[in-house]
């Protein structure tokens, strides 16, 4: 299996929401969450990140 080798991964956070929300079944596939679906789930996400650098987590400082 051939491999590119690369570790970089980037994506925008509206796009890491709208792919969580058509997993839970939140929205369908090809549907766009609405405004406020997307500023309810960012603020979730948030809430996780915090609460995941207050357990010792340094989710931005992590390297290989």
């Amino acid at each position: 299996m051939a491999t590119s080798n690369s570790t970089n991964f980037a994506t925008s956070r509206d796009n890491l929401i709208s792919g969580a929300l058509r997993i839970a079944g939140a929205i369908a596939q090809g549907e766009t969450p609405s405004a406020t679906l997307v500023s309810e789930t960012a603020e979730a996400l948030n809430m996780i990140v915090k609460a995941k650098q207050a357990d010792g987590m340094p989710l931005w400082g992590l390297s290989e």
